[in-house]
């Protein structure tokens, strides 16, 4: 016999009562999941915060590199101030947003961070944004004077390179390549692949108190090319 109305209706609401409750119990255990997550990630000491934020970031994992960069800031990290700032200036999982970039840069300045300074002048030096002064010009000499900054401060080798840069092409300041090859040439003693191919470029021309030196262009080319530069590679070919 077929079942009666009520008794449908009385089994339907029993079926609904029992999903109801086994929802708000999931609900719970997310509550007390989230809970002990919270509490845990609250006792990573600040190394561990910014050490997950650079594994994240590493992996092009935007948002949980963020959430720790953030997070090691609340506990005073000045490295995870300059990371942040850096996802900010290269839009790393959101818009760029350069005035935030700025403002982290400088906050990790403030905490005496070299690697600030030298990223200051990388983001004043390329134009990011149209940074410009009031004449409507590339904030060169501000480059200039974080990249000296964090030279002055820290040796720093990627603002040796950036401050060889603007002497090699006479950005905010004139030309002197025989500045420029200084700063390139110890930039690229330390490794710094970008200088070996900037100074092969440099001695292929010549000019601006520095002699043509094929020589010395193939060496740098050659430096150039061992450490992944294509550009080098390239150029190489003309001195086989």
């Amino acid at each position: 016999n077929a079942p009666e109305a009520k008794t449908i209706k009385d089994s339907l609401t029993e079926t609904y009562l029992e999903e109801e409750t086994l929802q708000k119990k999931n609900a719970d255990v997310v509550k007390v999941n989230d809970k002990t997550t919270a509490h845990t990630e609250s006792k990573k000491s600040v190394e561990e915060l910014l050490q997950l934020g650079n594994e994240y970031l590493g992996k092009r994992n935007y948002r949980p590199a963020k959430i720790y960069y953030e997070k090691a800031i609340k506990k005073g990290s000045s490295k995870a101030m300059y990371k942040l700032g850096y996802m900010y200036s290269h839009s790393m999982g959101f818009p760029s947003d350069y005035k935030k970039a700025i403002y982290w840069y400088e906050m990790a300045v403030n905490k005496g961070e070299v690697e600030a300074m030298a990223l200051l002048g990388d983001l004043y030096a390329n134009d990011y944004a149209g940074l410009r002064d009031n004449m409507g010009k590339r904030e060169y000499k501000k480059a200039k004077a974080w990249y000296e900054k964090a030279i002055n401060k820290g040796n720093h080798t990627a603002a040796k390179y950036g401050l060889g840069t603007l002497y090699h092409f006479g950005n905010g300041v004139a030309k002197d390549y025989k500045k420029a090859a200084i700063l390139l040439e110890e930039a690229a003693r330390n490794g710094y692949a970008a200088s070996m191919y900037a100074l092969g470029n440099l001695y292929s021309n010549g000019g601006y108190g520095v002699q043509k030196d094929d020589s010395a262009a193939k060496y740098w080319y050659e430096k150039g090319c061992s450490a992944g530069l294509d550009f080098a590679c390239s150029e190489l070919k003309n001195y086989k």
